[in-house]
């Protein structure tokens, strides 16, 4: 007879099961922080390092597939499209949404379109604290 605490072979097996389930939860996830990581790089100032590296698209495909996503058929299009695209005229249409010269396209900023329209708003500060009491900080060399 087992003792009372002692595991049997079905809670072994049960615990092997969630490990499994937990494995694949941290790797989904890891690839979605890679999709998000790429994406928020895509809205930065082009690189043409970045841009010529075959492994971003690859990187990003293998995102979306891990994940489920629709639009792997986007990403060859984008892909294509910056191939097709000189390293000037990227940073042209770069500037033209997010910079200016008179009005900025897209503000490179949530707080514009969740919270009062303006950039530090409280929205902003709430989240700033947020991150700085769970022991984070802005990494400058980003």
């Amino acid at each position: 007879m087992l003792a009372q605490n002692e595991p049997t072979s079905v809670t072994t097996h049960m615990e092997k099961l969630k490990l499994s389930e937990m494995e694949k939860y941290f790797e989904r996830e890891g690839w979605r922080a890679e999709g998000y990581n790429i994406f928020s790089a895509l809205f930065c100032q082009p690189e043409k390092e970045l841009l010529t590296d075959p492994k971003l698209f690859e990187t990003l495909r293998k995102s979306f597939d891990v994940l489920g996503a629709k639009g792997i058929e986007q990403i060859d299009l984008m892909q294509d499209a910056v191939g097709a695209t000189s390293e000037t005229d990227l940073l042209i249409e770069y500037a033209r949404l997010f910079v200016g010269p008179f009005k900025t396209v897209v503000p490179p900023y949530s707080s514009i379109f969740l919270g009062s329209r303006t950039v530090m708003s409280d929205d902003t500060m709430w989240v700033l604290d947020f991150y700085r009491k769970a022991g984070m900080e802005f990494n400058r060399d980003v």
